[in-house]
């Protein structure tokens, strides 16, 4: 027996196995069908190892958990799990802004600069954004804060320690982060 599209939509409707559904499609002069039965259509719900046949775009969306639990990517064998992180070069002091969560902050310069955390109020970064310091130059990078800003490192340092030196901030609070890696008083 055929199922109705309102039998299909309903939450409380479940497709049997026997059921036999037609795909159509209509455009002008042509139409074109397919035939599939409820078997076929409830294994796409059993199937616990789906694969893309092409690159998955999510148009500007997020990959979310609806259950609050955690997202894993996990390779096979040897693969791996690949982020490339876009590098922010700059030449001169620079204040940190949103385009630069989960991104490199580069800076090539001879003489030593200043790497500024700007308040909350001005630039609200989500709490655990990221950003990579790198020292690319001979200057060295001192991370300063605006007013109302916390840094929080181990021993109160606050420059990148040498050339092709990397630090890290993470924010944990609303004005307030960390700063870790490769750092000095």
């Amino acid at each position: 027996m055929g199922v109705k599209i309102q039998d299909i939509t309903s939450k409380s409707a479940k497709i049997a196995s026997t059921d036999l559904i037609e795909i159509a499609q209509v455009s002008g002069a042509t139409y074109v069908s397919r035939k599939v039965t409820g078997a076929e259509i409830n294994e796409l719900s059993l199937d616990t190892s789906p694969q893309l046949g092409g690159n998955l775009d999510v148009n500007g969306n997020s990959i979310v958990s609806t259950s609050n639990g955690n997202i894993n990517i996990t390779p096979n064998g040897t693969g791996a799990v690949v982020i490339n992180i876009p590098i922010n070069t700059k030449t001169a002091s620079y204040k940190i802004a949103l385009s630069d969560n989960c991104k490199m902050v580069e800076i090539n310069s001879a003489g030593a600069v200043n790497l500024t955390i700007p308040p909350n109020s001005s630039t609200a970064f989500p709490i655990g954004a990221n950003v990579l310091i790198a020292q690319y130059g001979a200057g060295q990078i001192s991370v300063i804060t605006d007013p109302g800003v916390t840094l929080r490192s181990s021993g109160g340092k606050t420059k990148i320690a040498a050339q092709y030196g990397i630090a890290t901030l993470i924010k944990r609070d609303t004005d307030e982060w960390y700063l870790a890696g490769d750092i000095t008083t």
